[in-house]
């Protein structure tokens, strides 16, 4: 028996749409493709060939819904790969710093301009917050970040039709968060620091991590797609007017004196 595959049902079956009623009695099928009753049922190309024989007969937009949703799950999936990325590389990251790197001790690569130094901060970028009580710090970085976590994931279900640079920017933002807030949870609140970059003493950046950079990437990310949506906005509105003015010199309104004179000829 020679095997039937998805690529030849979906080819065979878009091919002979017209003919689609009788598609399963056709001799033309089995020449195709010449398996047992038992084989056929029991194959998953038997299931999206019913699909397709039965999209052919019901209603065009059922395969546009299919594919939307198709759509919709591959960004989720993509998303929640960006996620398990972030994490994972943050992570990891953290755990090498720790493991090889002494604490507070700083290490100078590239002339200066890459430093290495394990910290652990209990507070926010800078070090903000870090003289707070630790009861203080418990509700505002460990219960308030989680709860802004929370918002972040229903909004990104919710809206799951943004644009690609933003919706991706948000699945980076919360990458970034939840690997810091892995840190908060079983670090004893605090966050693994150990990157830190700049020129001189002077001009150089806090101490950072692979979260935080996801999080800056996934908000340059917000800025590019805002400003792309108000760009294509701006570009509909121009449109629209344009098209409006072509159709206003199209079709001229006719002059005022023009009415009278269909008046008089009525009357007469």
């Amino acid at each position: 028996m020679q095997k039937c595959s998805f690529s030849k049902i979906a080819a065979y079956a878009v091919k002979t749409s017209a003919t689609a009623p009788k598609l399963l009695l056709t001799t033309g099928w089995r020449k195709k493709c010449t398996v047992s009753k038992k084989a056929l049922l029991h194959s998953y190309s038997f299931y999206i060939f019913v699909f397709i024989f039965f999209n052919r007969l019901a209603h065009p937009c059922i395969c546009e819904g299919i594919l939307k949703f198709a759509q919709i799950r591959n960004r989720f999936l993509f998303a929640l790969l960006i996620i398990v990325t972030c994490v994972g590389c943050d992570q990891t990251t953290k755990h090498l710093a720790q493991t090889n790197l002494p604490i507070y001790q700083m290490f100078s690569y590239l002339g200066d301009t890459v430093r290495l130094q394990y910290v652990l901060n209990t507070g926010a970028a800078f070090s903000l917050g870090a003289s707070l009580p630790e009861n203080v710090r418990w509700w505002i970085f460990v219960v308030g970040q989680g709860l802004f976590l929370l918002f972040l994931t229903l909004y990104l279900i919710k809206n799951h039709n943004l644009r690609r640079s933003q919706f991706y920017g948000f699945a980076m933002i919360l990458g970034g968060g939840l690997g810091n807030f892995y840190d908060r949870i079983f670090r004893e609140g605090a966050v693994v620091d150990f990157l830190n970059i700049g020129i001189g003493n002077y001009l150089r950046t806090a101490i950072f991590n692979v979260a935080d950079i996801a999080i800056t990437c996934g908000l340059a990310l917000l800025i590019i797609g805002i400003y792309r949506s108000e760009r294509h906005e701006r570009q509909q509105a121009e449109l629209e007017s344009e098209g409006q003015s072509a159709e206003a010199q199209a079709n001229p309104e006719t002059p005022a004196g023009s009415d009278e004179k269909d008046r008089d000829t009525t009357t007469t």
